[in-house]
């Protein structure tokens, strides 16, 4: 391997060790030299990479924004139509709220641990990148028939809303069941409010 490529490689590494910690343990009760550690490479590398823990944790929020995104780019992709499409949709925006469901919460609340008004703009303009796919999403479920009218900002707003709604409702009922396996229920609820086919 390359130079270059090893040196990515290590960034890779760092944010998916941050990322991991962050989801088993919040961003209070990580350190640094937790995250070189879990990472496999020296607390100085790491700071090759990362200014400071800010900058880690900025970079590890806005990757979890664009792994959706990028999700949601497959699902565009992949040609389904219709019922199909609304429903992998669906599923990947609650199986991406499961796994980052702390991140899914500080994002709603508005509040991101360490992250300074410039990364607060960047993680927007990210999160309106997934809006823009699921709004392309919904133009084709419309066209197919799938429902007949309303906003399609809205729909989309609406669709990330349930999906949270399915969140928090898990997390009020203390239950631990995947998310994914809602989907067919949000689908439903989805659909009656747009008066389509349920």
């Amino acid at each position: 391997m390359k130079a270059p490529e090893l040196l990515e490689a290590k960034k890779r590494r760092i944010l998916a060790s941050a990322c991991r910690l962050l989801v088993k343990h919040g961003f209070q009760n990580i350190s640094l030299d937790e995250v070189a550690r879990s990472a496999g490479v020296a607390k100085g590398t790491l700071f090759l990479h990362y200014k400071n823990k800010s900058d880690l944790f900025s970079a590890v929020f806005a990757d979890m924004v664009d792994r959706l995104g990028d999700e949601l780019e497959k699902v565009v992709a992949s040609g389904r139509r219709g019922r199909a499409l609304l429903d992998e949709t669906t599923r990947v925006i609650l199986t991406h709220f499961d796994r980052y469901h702390d991140f899914v919460a500080n994002f709603s609340s508005g509040a991101f641990p360490a992250c300074t008004q410039r990364c607060g703009e960047k993680l927007t303009d990210k999160f309106r990148r997934n809006y823009n796919q699921v709004s392309k999403i919904l133009l084709i479920c419309r066209s197919d028939g799938l429902f007949k009218s309303g906003s399609i900002p809205f729909a989309s707003t609406a669709l990330f809303g349930l999906c949270r709604s399915a969140m928090m409702l898990r997390a009020a009922r203390k239950a631990n069941y995947p998310l994914a396996g809602k989907s067919a229920e949000v689908v439903r609820f989805f659909l009656s409010g747009m008066g389509g086919k349920g």
